[in-house]
């Protein structure tokens, strides 16, 4: 049905609507973190120094890091650009679904109604078709009772019609006859009369007004006497008019017959107007009831298919629900897993601790007393390898000392875990790197640092190179250093350089 796969396509278009809009908050929302981003990488372009590794951040560093995310911006604005067009593009089709909804709906009512109406002219056409039938079977039993084989002619009820009318006129003339007869036989003997009355006057004299009387007379007499003609032709016609009056009779008296004929037939099926009239009402009635049980019909059908379209969303729904609890699931399953195991990692890093500490706060106050002239000799790590450092008999938190003593105490730390760790090694890498470790130190502790760091690359220490990156120059012409390479920049292009050490500081 149309009005289904209407409906099926305005929901595929309103899912498509949904799932465009919901794809475009979220790039919105990754467009706004990648916005934040890049703020905060120029803005950190904009500070002295980096918050994490303590060094400027060049603006063309910052762009090169900005454009990758400017290029994921751009690219994620293009596609938030078309799920709008897919949703713009979803909300005409769901509109122009609606308006063809509403189009077959009517449509639909339309045809009810005239399915109504094919009804209600069905059984006009059945009950015409019944009365037409019977008025043929009257026609036929007249036709029987006048004695004709054949259906009459428009011009035989035409001539009946007429024969009939002049039966009628000459049964209405019949008292005029008669008295025109009377006064005939009246004026016959007024005229005997007057002849033997002319015969006994003898001569006559003229009289003008006697004569006009006597005009008047003879005119009166031939007019009688003309009617008397016709009255005469008239009675010469009338046994053909008696024969047509006599068969106008005849179907009269066999119309007549029919008609008690009928009037029995229907007191023989009860026909009763009264019933007539209430059974058509309750035709009207059953009609429009039937009307309101097909809108109902259609109002129930609509809800029934609304309710399947709600039923499969909550399917739909529960079905995504399910998914839901079932990553859920997982995800506690996984969580728990990761929990056990991170308790577990806790226990194991106690027990690391409890067997590494030791020796790596024999090391790390090793260093801490070759650097601090003995100052500091003794340090100890908490369980969460948080370094104290003994003053007297007392031990402190490293937070507690000054900043150029907390960045000595965390180098000694380092050193002393790199130490401990290429110890432990089967194969030690033997070399260390230190990356800008001397630019908060004074002099004196840059120069013990230095030293400490000679006997760690000793013949006899863990480490056979170190390799230092510095910009602090006393370090760089440091007796310590058996090279001093110098990276510098030529025609936009970075250039390595192995300088002598004795070369002075301005030289270097």
């Amino acid at each position: 049905m149309r009005i289904d796969a209407l409906g099926l396509a305005r929901d595929d278009a309103h899912r498509a609507s949904q799932t465009a809009l919901t794809h475009g908050k979220g790039l919105a929302t990754r467009i706004k973190e990648l916005e934040r981003t890049v703020a905060a990488i120029r803005s950190a372009a904009q500070k002295p120094e980096c918050p994490t590794c303590h060094r400027p951040l060049p603006i063309a560093e910052a762009e090169i890091a900005i454009a990758p995310l400017t290029s994921q911006i751009t690219d994620y604005m293009e596609q938030q650009q078309r799920s709008e067009a897919e949703r713009r593009t979803a909300q005409e089709q769901i509109t122009a679904a609606d308006a063809e909804l509403e189009q077959e709906r009517a449509r639909l009512l339309e045809i009810q109604g005239l399915e109504a109406s094919l009804n209600s002219g069905t059984e006009y056409v059945r009950d015409a078709t019944e009365d037409l039938q019977r008025r043929e079977d009257d026609c036929r039993l007249l036709r029987t009772a006048l004695g004709s084989r054949t259906d009459p002619t428009l011009q035989d009820a035409r001539d009946a019609a007429h024969l009939a009318e002049v039966t009628r006129s000459l049964a209405n003339q019949q008292d005029t006859v008669a008295h025109l007869r009377d006064q005939l036989s009246q004026s016959a003997l007024e005229h005997e009369t007057a002849q033997r009355q002319i015969a006994e006057l003898g001569d006559v004299f003229y009289d003008p007004l006697e004569h006009e009387r006597a005009k008047r007379a003879h005119g009166e007499i031939r007019e009688a006497i003309a009617r008397l003609k016709q009255i005469e032709q008239d009675l010469t016609n009338r046994q053909r008019y008696d024969q047509q009056r006599e068969t106008a009779a005849a179907a009269a008296e066999a119309g007549s017959r029919q008609l008690e004929a009928a009037r029995g037939q229907r007191a023989t099926i009860g026909f009763d107007p009264v019933q007539l009239e209430a059974a058509i009402a309750a035709e009207r009635e059953a009609s429009a009831e039937a009307r309101n049980a097909d809108r109902a019909a259609t109002t129930a059908r609509h809800a029934a298919e609304a309710a399947v379209r709600e039923r499969e969303t909550l399917i739909e729904h529960h079905q995504r629900i399910e998914a839901i609890a079932r990553r859920a699931d997982r995800r506690q399953r996984e969580h728990d897993e990761l929990d056990r195991m991170y308790r577990e990692f806790g226990r194991f890093d106690q027990h690391v601790a409890q067997l590494v500490t030791p020796q790596l706060a024999d090391y790390a106050g090793e260093l801490l007393a070759e650097v601090t002239d003995r100052t500091y000799d003794h340090v100890v790590f908490d369980e969460n390898y948080g370094l104290r450092i003994f003053d007297g008999p007392e031990h402190f938190s490293i937070d507690q000392f000054s900043g150029g003593e907390r960045d000595v105490a965390a180098l000694c730390a380092r050193l002393a875990l790199s130490r401990f760790i290429g110890s432990q090694a089967a194969h030690p890498p033997r070399f260390l790197v230190l990356d800008e470790v001397f630019g908060s130190l004074d002099a004196d502790r840059r120069a013990h640092v230095l030293a400490a760091l000679l006997q760690l690359a000793g013949s006899d220490g863990p480490f056979r190179q170190l390799f230092i990156i510095s910009h602090v120059d006393d370090v760089r012409i440091s007796p310590a250093l058996d090279e001093v390479w110098r990276v510098h920049e030529v025609d936009g292009s970075s250039k390595v350089e192995n300088i002598s050490r004795g070369l002075s500081v301005e030289d270097l």
